[in-house]
């Protein structure tokens, strides 16, 4: 269950992020994943990007993870490769994605547990998702599971609503999406009849200002996740909450800082109550 439920989640997490403004113009030539993808493999490679991890004078204590990005002419994001450095592992991702920010493939894998997972999408010629397939490989055990969408449009042909499900087993997930103005503004993830997360975002001229996302196990609220985000909708601030014996603690706090390209320049993350801080830097290579 666990595993099924994390692989739903991450697919849940890649579809809906904040899309382009042009999503309703996009008109793509083909919906032929593999062509689309070999396209995007001709492109060039625009930033090499290094997160490293330094203290409190600056002085690098160690690279945690390692970004390459191609864009389109637009400077829309069309590839992304990141391999994230952690107990001992390398965990990669690798993302192709079309103008409006949809993903139509997806690669994830962890090579000291021996575990990979290979997400494509069914995609309309504008580049609207209408389902997904997940291919994972665990050890010796592979499996495909088939991850369905089904949208409420309004008059305007805008979505006001999506529901995702994925059924494998004894287990079934849903993740209902709600919207407004063609923007994600509440979210509900629900395994086997359980609500087992709440998210909502408040956006202002269509740009993401906050979201708070919320996380329950046996009916009980564990987790509280707030994100603070600037005037071109990045991030600039957030706070992790638990919630043990019912009362709210705050367990981390986060920071972001952004250089004159309005790119993220460093991060310092706080965690309570013991007041351990990191701090993290972002290395931009042009290439």
């Amino acid at each position: 269950m666990k595993r099924i439920t994390f692989l739903f989640l991450i697919c849940i997490l890649s579809a809906c992020n904040q899309k382009q403004n042009d999503q309703d113009s996009l008109k793509l030539e083909t919906t032929n994943v593999n062509q689309l993808v070999s396209a995007i493999d001709q492109l060039p490679v625009n930033e090499l990007v290094n997160k490293v991890e330094v203290d409190s004078f600056g002085n690098t204590i160690d690279t945690v993870s390692k970004e390459l990005i191609k864009y389109y002419d637009n400077d829309k994001v069309a590839y992304f490769h990141k391999t994230s450095y952690t107990n001992g592992d390398e965990l990669i991702l690798e993302q192709y994605l079309i103008p409006n920010g949809e993903f139509i493939l997806m690669k994830t894998s962890s090579p000291k547990f021996n575990y990979a997972q290979t997400i494509i999408s069914d995609i309309d010629s504008t580049g609207l998702i209408l389902g997904l397939t997940m291919f994972f490989v665990d050890n010796e055990s592979t499996d495909t599971i088939d991850v369905n969408y089904d949208y409420d449009f309004n008059r305007l042909n805008e979505r006001e609503k999506l529901i995702i499900s994925t059924e494998k087993d004894t287990i079934n997930v849903n993740h209902h999406i709600y919207f407004k103005n063609n923007q994600p503004v509440r979210e509900y993830n629900i395994v086997n009849s359980d609500t087992t997360s709440i998210s909502s975002s408040v956006y202002v001229k269509d740009v993401l200002k906050e979201s708070v996302s919320e996380d329950f196990s046996n009916g009980n609220l564990r987790r509280r996740i707030e994100s603070y985000y600037n005037k071109s909708g990045k991030i600039v601030s957030g706070s992790i909450y638990f919630f043990p014996n019912g009362e709210q603690v705050k367990n981390q706090e986060s920071t972001y800082k952004y250089d004159s390209e309005n790119r993220l320049k460093s991060i310092t993350e706080k965690t309570l109550p013991y007041i351990e801080t990191r701090f993290f830097k972002m290395e931009y290579i042009k290439k």
